[in-house]
């Protein structure tokens, strides 16, 4: 049994996913680089593979760049490296630095 939609049923869909596409691009090109949220943590680990060709081996006592996100699942990572072969990161622990402005700390230790 087939369902009629109306006219405005039909655009409805299209319509929210076209909206949710355009503050999507909005929200990415007004955030720079390595600050959303915790991009800063997650892109050392796409750079490590793409540059070493493997996933990191977390070490307590040298955290590396990118801190507990070493401990992610690695399949997002591997696609990223790939996604991303083409940039140049090779200066990546040079402009490596957290906004002090970006972050708000805990107020309590919630002990």
């Amino acid at each position: 049994m087939a369902v009629e939609l109306s006219t405005n049923q039909r655009w409805a869909l299209p319509l929210i996913i076209s909206g949710y596409l355009v503050l999507a691009i909005l929200y990415t090109l007004s955030t720079p680089p390595l600050e959303a949220s915790d991009e800063y943590k997650h892109y050392p680990v796409v750079q490590y593979v793409q540059t070493q060709g493997k996933y990191p081996v977390l070490e307590p006592d040298k955290p590396g760049l990118w801190l507990q996100e070493g401990a992610q699942a690695p399949l997002y990572y591997f696609i990223m490296a790939g996604l991303t072969a083409w940039i140049d990161s090779g200066d990546l622990e040079e402009i490596h630095q957290i906004n002090p402005h970006a972050f708000v700390e805990p107020q309590s230790n919630n002990e």
